[in-house]
C-alpha cells in the first residue's frame, strides 16, 4: 500500500480538520499513561518522565501509544551517546528526528496541531450546573 500514512483523527480534529472531509468515527484507545518499559532506562527514562507530563494533558499519549513514546525516548538516548562519543550522529539524528514527527513533537508537525483548551465555567454556569438550572 503506497500513498500517505493516515493520520489519526485526533491529530485531524486537533488540526481543525484542514482537508474537510467528513471523519470516520474509528476506536479511540482509552486514556492514561502507558507505563515505560524496562528497556526505557538511563537517558532514555529521563527524556520519558520528561516527556510524560507533556503529552498526556493535550490527548497525544494513551497506553496504546507506548510502543511510538519508546521509540522516540530510545532514539533520544542514541542521539546523546552519538553526540558525546562522536559516532553515528547523522544516523541516530535521522532516527530521532522521524520519531519527533510521529508524536508531533517538530515545529511543522506541531503547527499542523491546533489544541483547544476549554473555557473555564463562569460563576453562572457552575450555578446552574449545580442546582439543576
Amino acid at each position: 500500500m503506497k500513498g500517505r500514512k493516515p493520520i489519526p483523527n485526533t491529530l485531524k480534529l486537533l488540526r481543525g480538520n484542514p482537508g474537510r472531509r467528513p471523519i470516520v468515527p474509528s476506536p479511540d484507545p482509552a486514556p492514561g499513561i502507558p507505563e515505560a518499559p524496562e528497556i526505557v532506562a538511563g537517558e532514555a527514562r529521563v527524556e520519558w518522565d520528561r516527556m510524560v507530563p507533556l503529552l498526556a494533558p493535550i490527548g497525544l499519549l494513551t497506553p496504546v501509544e507506548r510502543a511510538g513514546l519508546t521509540a522516540y525516548c530510545l532514539a533520544w538516548s542514541d542521539y546523546v551517546e552519538a553526540r558525546r562519543t562522536g559516532k553515528g550522529r547523522t544516523a541516530a539524528f535521522a532516527c530521532l528526528m522521524k520519531t519527533c514527527v510521529e508524536l508531533g513533537l517538530t515545529p511543522s508537525s506541531r503547527s499542523r496541531i491546533k489544541v483547544e483548551v476549554a473555557k473555564p465555567k463562569s460563576k453562572v454556569d457552575s450555578f446552574r450546573e449545580k442546582h439543576g438550572g
